[in-house]
């Protein structure tokens, strides 16, 4: 991912995607639902205090994830943001200036192995063709698991195409290759949200002759590894719920 695709108008864009109500609490995109519908029951089960609560959100745009984990967790949590975009992360430091905020490559983390609790990435995959480094890269980080985001197709192959006049890169993995890279992650516990059909945005380009709307779903998968008891007792009671939901596998 080259940081000139991600600019002042992303930079104003990502601004306009998180809401806020009248008494200051962020109102969680859609998009993230998943993510934190995990990460907040997760990290207030008693086994984890608020020196063990820790998150490196790879592709932080400008910094809004901080202010809702500040949120909910009060009583402390530690959280980085790593963008490659400079346009971002000058945002996130205007707008949080005691944030901790790093100018980064997704491939290629400033962070020692098993530093943070949790991993999380939004939609990174989605714009990068280098998934297996990627995740490889996140999931050393990572002590207990890593959160992502992207949009798979169970109807074709896994396609590169592009996004808008930049030509930003937009990866549709096909679920089977995805679920082979992830297999070869080894997690103990794997968990995936399909998410309804949503429009793609923006016009994009390079997709096969025939590809629709109904041929990409947004999927959020949750990686776990080497969790205390009480963890390893919550995610099987996760899985449960998620079983017993029919719009979600």
């Amino acid at each position: 991912m080259k940081p000139e695709y991600w600019t002042e108008e992303s930079t104003a864009f990502y601004d306009r995607a998180w809401e806020f109500r009248d008494d200051g609490q962020i109102i969680v995109p859609g998009r993230y639902l998943p993510v934190f519908g995990f990460l907040v029951p997760f990290f207030k089960l008693n086994v984890w205090g608020p020196d063990r609560r820790s998150v490196l959100e790879v592709g932080c745009a400008v910094g809004h994830t901080r202010r809702l984990l500040r949120q909910e967790f009060p009583d402390g949590i530690v959280y980085r943001g790593v963008d490659i975009s400079s346009h971002h992360v000058a945002r996130a430091r205007e707008l949080y200036p005691d944030g901790d905020f790093v100018l980064g490559d997704a491939k290629a983390l400033d962070a020692a192995d098993a530093a943070f609790t949790l991993l999380i990435a939004v939609d990174v995959l989605l714009h990068n063709w280098d998934t297996a480094e990627l995740l490889g890269e996140w999931w050393r980080v990572a002590a207990h698991g890593l959160i992502f985001t992207t949009r798979v197709t169970a109807t074709h192959p896994t396609i590169r195409a592009r996004q808008g006049e930049a030509g930003i890169p937009f990866h549709i993995l096909n679920q089977d290759d995805l679920g082979g890279l992830v297999a070869d992650l080894g997690p103990d516990f794997t968990l995936s949200h399909v998410l309804p059909l949503a429009a793609l945005g923006g016009e994009v380009t390079g997709l096969p002759e025939g590809f629709g709307e109904d041929d990409a779903s947004p999927v959020t998968v949750i990686l776990l590894k080497n969790l205390p008891a009480p963890a390893v007792t919550f995610v099987h009671g996760f899985l449960a719920a998620l079983r017993s939901n029919p719009n979600q596998s």
